[in-house]
């Protein structure tokens, strides 16, 4: 249960950070506390001190727990793991890219169908290599993330107003090949809040190969690595046990108590400093010692009250993971997109972070009803069934 309990709060976690990038253009979508003002300062301050760097972590630690999980269930039961595990990454990965091309441009599967694959090819190892290889990997994404760390943020230009193309057509390829930084608000403000379809399309399949490129020439798919990695050797040590009960209350005190006020204090750093390598460094600080914090805070609180409502919703929407996953983009296009309740650019910050909220504590009730008449959720069940077969969705 402590496993779904801990998907629960990355999902959470991720719609809160998604729903800036669903209702504002990227430069907005993107800006710190400290440019903003009131109550939209203080929910992307929270977003940052809790969330931001820190969901997608925390999620890639239980994908890699998950893998050693389904290894020994899998052979305990005589199963042949490598045909079973390949498929299901094979599926996960194409998943991601139809999420990221129609969905959401910030799609994380593909790239942990492709951390999946490397993982496989160390699940063997013992958990103090894995434990030694996951540090090593930290450190290369810090030092990454200070080399390559830009302290500013592209500046909107008069081109925002005034697009080098008729904002009365359409979005061609060859505009978007050749855009500049300054035009992509522009180029987005056209795709989805106006369409037509092809032209939202276009501008979300650039903006998810873009992300793709950025993760594999920046410090973000090393650390998503270094997280798969970690989750692995943890599922090894049997970290997750109830047994350990101390340590998971100490992990939680410590982690929680420490890197929310580091992680809190990071964004400060980034206005009064020449240099994008302090900020960045705290932020790496307070996303470890905050993920830390979850993974034990919430473990001991699964183990030791699984039955109190909040844990129970917590867990249903963790086991409905790629469920609620997929979900949160599809609520995310209907409220937004021109082709639905056309919110785009019409809601601050604060007014967002709330909406994330709804939506998740929305998800969460309804993964628990479902979860009481049926034994998975929809994209649980496609999954399987494209993985083993047939499997029986009814209880």
């Amino acid at each position: 249960m402590a496993l779904d309990v801990l998907r629960g709060v990355a999902l959470l976690g991720i719609c809160a950070v998604h729903m800036p990038h669903f209702g504002l253009v990227d430069s907005g979508a993107t800006e710190a506390p400290q440019q903003l003002g009131g109550a939209a300062m203080v929910a992307t301050w929270i977003t940052h001190a809790l969330f931001l760097s820190r969901s997608f972590p925390l999620f890639a630690t239980l994908f890699g727990a998950g893998l050693i999980l389904q290894m020994q269930r899998i052979e305990r039961a005589g199963g042949d793991f490598t045909r079973i595990y390949r498929r299901r990454l094979v599926w996960l990965g194409t998943f991601g890219v139809l999420h990221g091309t129609l969905l959401f441009s910030g799609d994380v599967l593909f790239l942990y169908s492709l951390c999946g694959a490397l993982l496989f090819l160390c699940r063997r190892l013992p958990p103090r290599t894995l434990l030694i290889g996951s540090a090593v990997l930290l450190a290369l994404g810090a030092v990454l993330g200070v080399v390559l760390q830009d302290p500013s943020s592209p500046s909107p230009s008069t081109t925002l107003d005034q697009p080098t193309w008729d904002e009365h057509e359409d979005i061609t390829l060859q505009q978007i090949a050749g855009a500049r930084d300054e035009q992509w608000d522009a180029f987005e403000r056209k795709a989805y809040g106006e369409g037509p379809l092809r032209s939202t399309l276009l501008v979300n399949t650039a903006s998810y190969l873009v992300w793709l490129l950025y993760g594999a020439m920046s410090s973000y798919d090393a650390r998503v690595l270094a997280f798969f990695v970690l989750g692995a050797a943890l599922m090894k040590l049997r970290a997750f046990d109830r047994t350990n009960e101390r340590h998971h209350r100490l992990a939680g005190l410590v982690g929680l108590g420490i890197g929310v006020p580091v992680s809190a204090a990071a964004p400060w750093l980034r206005s009064g400093t020449d240099s994008g390598a302090l900020p960045a460094l705290v932020s790496g600080l307070g996303s470890l010692l905050v993920v830390a914090g979850y993974l034990g805070g919430f473990t001991w609180l699964a183990n030791r009250a699984p039955r109190a409502l909040p844990v129970r919703m917590l867990a249903a929407a963790g086991r409905l993971a790629l469920t609620n996953y997929l979900l949160q983009s599809v609520l995310g296009n209907l409220l937004f997109r021109w082709f639905g309740f056309d919110l785009f650019e019409q809601l601050d910050h604060a007014e967002l972070f709330a909406i994330a909220v709804a939506m998740f504590s929305c998800q969460a009730l309804f993964s628990l009803l479902w979860l009481a008449r049926w034994r998975m959720g929809p994209m649980e069940w496609l999954w399987r069934r494209l993985t083993y077969g047939d499997p029986r969705l009814r209880r």
